[in-house]
């Protein structure tokens, strides 16, 4: 009896930590903060800008890259979520 509930308790455990925390390959493009938003251009991939006050769904996709843009129209933040 303690066998499926150790294993059962084991998967919870492993479906509760942090994703990939790179898992959308942000990290390869850390040098466009800053830079305006058109830097984005070269990236082919799944990506969603994010403006001031836009509205954004809570959905998760690890694949995704977000890019974050000021007021100022510079990116300050790129990350997978």
């Amino acid at each position: 009896m303690r066998g499926p509930i150790a294993l059962t308790l084991l998967v919870l455990a492993a479906c509760s930590g942090e994703p990939a925390i790179n898992a959308c390959g942000a990290d390869q493009w850390r040098s466009l903060l800053g830079k305006p938003e058109a830097a984005l251009s070269v990236i082919g991939k799944d990506l969603r800008i994010i403006h001031p006050g836009d509205a954004v769904t809570m959905d998760f996709n690890p694949a995704r890259l977000n890019a974050e843009i000021d007021a100022q129209g510079k990116i300050t933040k790129l990350a997978c979520y």
